[in-house]
C-alpha cells in the first residue's frame, strides 16, 4: 500500500561517487535533517577545507527553508521536527567521522555521518524523518553498487519505518508530499531521473517516479546507467534516449 505518493531529492545522495575519504571532526552547527556543518580535525577532506557543509548522502529529509524566487519556503512542523531529530542523533560538538565522496553541484560535501560507529543516515531513516534517495550514476553504478552502499538496510529500514507509522510516516500526521515533490512543486521543475523499483528491477520513465512505492526507489540520471546496474525498463526508448 503506498501510504505516501513520492520521495525526494535528498539532494544527494547514495551517489556514484568513488573513493570515499574518512575525515575526522565534530560538528560545528545542525542545519536541517539532512544537513551538517563539520570542522574537519585535519586536512584529509577531498578538497582540503577545514570547514565542510555535509550533504548527507542516501537520504531525504523534509525542507526547513528552501530557496525559492518567492522567498525561502518549508515544510512547517515535518521539517523542524527532523531537524530536532538530527540533533539527538548527533548533537553539536559530538565527534564524527565522515566518509567522504566528494563535492556536489552546490559545492557542498556529500558523506554518510559515523558517530561512535554508528550510521547516522541510517539512523534518520530508522526514525521515519528521512527517507532514502538513493542515486546510481557514472562508473560506479553496476550491480556492486547496491551492496557497496549498504542500499538494501536504508530501503529495509523506510519499510520499518512506514510499516511502524514513525515519522513522516504517522497516519495522524501523514506527510503527504515528499521533500522531492515539494521542491520541484516550490522551484517550478519537473522530474528528471529516471526511478527503478529494487525489488522487481523494473525501470520507469521520470514523470512515473510514483509507480514505485517509497522505500523501493533507485534513482537514475541516464537510462544506460540503469540498464548497466540490471534495471529493465517498462517502456518503448526512443530515439536520444542514453
Amino acid at each position: 500500500m503506498k501510504l505516501i505518493s513520492a520521495i525526494g531529492v535528498a539532494t544527494l545522495y547514495l551517489c556514484s561517487i568513488s573513493h570515499a575519504q574518512d575525515v575526522p571532526g565534530t560538528i560545528e552547527k545542525n542545519v536541517d535533517g539532512d544537513t551538517i556543518w563539520v570542522q574537519a580535525s585535519d586536512n584529509s577532506s577531498s578538497t582540503k577545507r577545514e570547514r565542510l557543509k555535509i550533504r548527507m548522502i542516501g537520504i531525504d529529509a523534509p525542507e526547513t527553508h528552501l530557496p525559492t524566487t518567492h522567498g525561502v519556503v518549508g515544510q512547517g512542523a515535518f521539517g523542524d521536527t527532523a531537524a530536532e531529530e538530527m540533533v539527538e542523533l548527533a548533537p553539536l560538538g559530538a565527534r564524527v567521522v565522515v566518509q567522504d565522496k566528494g563535492l556536489d553541484k552546490y559545492g557542498r560535501t556529500l558523506g554518510r555521518v559515523i558517530v561512535k560507529g554508528v550510521d547516522i543516515n541510517l539512523k534518520m531513516v530508522e526514525s521515519g524523518w528521512a527517507i532514502p534517495y538513493i542515486i546510481c550514476e557514472g562508473t560506479t553504478c553496476t550491480k556492486d553498487f547496491f551492496e557497496t552502499e549498504n542500499v538494501e538496510a536504508y530501503l529495509n529500514a523506510c519499510h520499518d519505518a512506514e510499516d511502524s507509522g514513525l515519522g513522516v510516516f504517522n497516519p495522524k500526521k501523514l506527510l503527504k508530499e515528499m521533500p522531492f515533490e515539494f521542491r520541484l512543486r516550490m522551484q517550478n521543475r519537473k522530474p528528471d531521473k529516471y526511478v527503478g523499483d529494487f525489488k522487481t528491477k523494473e525501470l520507469y520513465r521520470p514523470a512515473d517516479y510514483d509507480e514505485v512505492e517509497v522505500c523501493d526507489r533507485i534513482f537514475f540520471k541516464r537510462l544506460m546507467d540503469a540498464k548497466k546496474a540490471g534495471f529493465k525498463p517498462t517502456f518503448r526508448t526512443g530515439p536520444g534516449e542514453q
